[in-house]
């Protein structure tokens, strides 16, 4: 029975937003995004404050649900039985190893089916949701999500209030004594907690893998043609003056690059690039799950506060070299990434979480522009543009040069300050 109160016009706008589905905008992964974040900002505008805690309570309570079915390995048996409407009996059976009370079970799908993690379909009948079926395979980015919550996420959230109150709500910027290192049993770090269970690893690397889908693919912000041509150009030099190839050289280092997004995004571009040209470099744990093309991209297990190998020499921390293979009057690592807007304002649901994800998992942040010409500029590169996505509240390319003696450039940003230049990144 509907409200009495509803209005024909508001019964038009929740019939309209009812009727929005996947696949009205199937394959525009950034229009989704986008879509989505409205539908948040909506929702933040006409709840009450009471809600809003209620929307946080919810969302808490699902997760928690989600992990309950994917322990009782409902979500795999669901999906390896073909992914078909059940009932409740089915259900139960499809749970291994341990089958639940069928009450208890029913009750917690009924609290799903309220937020479309399923669909009811009938008494005791349910369907699952593309949400569901992606929780029905256990590597998947989604599984490994709600995995992070509960490896990681959950407590650093609920432990931080306490973290902050016990530093006096000083900015956290120390990796060592971080929010996350306080709480953990182990008192470790999480970089080294996940060193000791494989599990907390797998689940923090496939969660980074989901985040992909609200980046900005690098390579249609930054028109790489020059780059590239210029590379060979360098490279072709190299052999004449030489008599003989000299090999390949390098194009680009992936610093810290996770499973390779940003290397493939390139090589897919230019697909005509030398093998070893591209080096992609990340931690141990991190490298073995790597999705590159093995022929075209050297995978280094690297940690970016060693020495980089790739040069040879000693190399500063990452937030001091971001760009460790640029030479004066060429372009620096064209990944180097702006976290956030110039403004302190206006940024995205995307930037302001994983800035507060860095705060409470690694005492690290999200730049502002400013503050990444600061911190160039310390490390002696010249900014030379800075390009950003057709789409915005994703992230956006610097490109930078060495230069020689000191540059001016930065002085217009304020004097914004960038602190602690050892933090982790993400």
């Amino acid at each position: 029975m509907k409200p009495s109160s509803l209005t024909p016009a508001t019964e038009q706008i929740i019939a309209t937003l009812d009727g929005i589905g996947a696949t009205d905008l199937a394959g525009d992964r950034q229009a989704q995004i986008a879509v989505a974040a409205a539908a948040r900002r909506m929702l933040a505008r006409i709840q009450t404050p009471f809600e809003h805690v209620l929307r946080y309570q919810i969302d808490a309570g699902i997760a928690a649900t989600c992990q309950v079915l994917l322990d009782l390995g409902l979500w795999k048996g669901w999906t390896e039985a073909g992914g078909k409407d059940a009932s409740l009996v089915q259900l139960v059976d499809y749970c291994s190893p341990v089958a639940p009370d069928m009450n208890l079970l029913g009750r917690l799908l009924r609290y799903l089916a309220s937020e479309y993690v399923v669909k009811e379909v009938g008494v005791n009948m349910y369907r699952p949701t593309a949400y569901s079926l992606e929780l029905g395979k256990p590597t998947s980015a989604t599984t490994q999500a709600l995995l992070v919550c509960d490896h990681h996420w959950l407590d650093s959230c609920r432990h931080m209030p306490a973290f902050l109150a016990k530093t006096g709500y000083q900015e956290p910027l120390d990796p060592v004594q971080s929010n996350y290192a306080d709480w953990t049993p182990e008192k470790l770090t999480l970089f080294a907690r996940m060193q000791t269970n494989p599990a907390y690893a797998v689940s923090f690397t496939g969660w980074m893998a989901g985040l992909v889908g609200y980046k900005a693919d690098w390579t249609d912000a930054y028109d790489t043609k020059d780059l590239v041509e210029g590379f060979f150009r360098e490279r072709e030099k190299t052999n004449s003056s030489s008599g003989e190839s000299s090999g390949s050289g390098t194009l680009l280092v992936d610093i810290g690059g996770s499973h390779g997004l940003d290397v493939s995004s390139l090589l897919a571009k230019h697909p005509d690039l030398p093998a070893g040209s591209l080096v992609l470099q990340d931690l141990t744990h991190v490298t073995a799950h790597a999705r590159v093309d093995p022929d075209k991209v050297t995978v280094m297990a690297h940690d970016f506060f060693d020495p980089q190998p790739v040069r040879g020499e000693p190399g500063l921390p990452p937030a001091r070299d971001p760009a460790r293979l640029g030479r004066p009057g060429l372009p620096a690592d064209p990944a180097a990434r702006v976290g956030g807007h110039d403004a302190r304002t206006g940024v995205s649901m995307y930037q302001a979480a994983v800035d507060t994800g860095l705060m409470f998992l690694v005492s690290a942040r999200e730049r502002t522009e400013g503050q990444w010409r600061l911190l160039l500029k310390s490390a002696g590169f010249r900014v030379q543009a800075i390009w950003w996505p057709a789409v915005s509240g994703t992230e956006a390319v610097i490109e930078a040069e060495l230069c020689d003696g000191d540059d001016d450039e930065g002085e217009e940003d304020g004097g914004e300050d960038y602190n602690n230049e050892d933090e982790e990144e993400e």
